[in-house]
């Protein structure tokens, strides 16, 4: 009887765990990459969903910075759905870097704040953080990668 009680909690226990969304969104890593539209760059944030379930998250801020040059506009009210067990990018608008350090790095960093809930319901939750990234240069100036560090 005691082994038939304790697996049964085990088991609603597991069962809660799994559909509770709070917990599941993490950020991973700030990232900078080329816009090849508008031939910036972008700085971002690199969003993990660990749920078993969609869940929905709205972008309230992103403010990024490459060196001392930022976007001429910000990101904001930013929603969109996450799919379970995916990890996807958000960028900020692009950074036009007047002088792209060639055989260098470049320090910036993207700090964010976002809600996020059950798809379809309130959204209650809120991350913000700040990720520091170094991106590096070629001699020709062309981006070669990207180091992303806690604040």
């Amino acid at each position: 009887m005691f082994a038939a009680v304790t697996h049964g909690v085990l088991r609603f226990s597991e069962l809660s765990s799994r559909s509770r969304v709070e917990g599941k969104i993490h950020a991973i890593n700030g990232t900078v990459g080329k816009d090849i539209k508008s031939n910036c760059f972008v700085v971002g944030i690199m969003i993990r969903n660990m749920a078993s379930f969609p869940i929905e998250i709205e972008f309230l801020e992103i403010r990024t910075k490459l060196g001392n040059t930022v976007p001429q506009d910000s990101l904001k009210n930013h929603k969109f759905i996450i799919n379970p067990n995916t990890i996807t990018v958000t960028n900020d608008h692009g950074i036009d870097l007047a002088n792209i350090p060639r055989g260098s790095t470049i320090e910036g960093m993207v700090e964010f704040k976002l809600k996020y809930g059950a798809k379809g319901s309130a959204l209650p939750y809120v991350i913000e953080g700040k990720k520091r990234v170094v991106a590096s240069f070629n001699d020709d100036g062309i981006l070669k990668e990207c180091v992303s560090m806690e604040g």
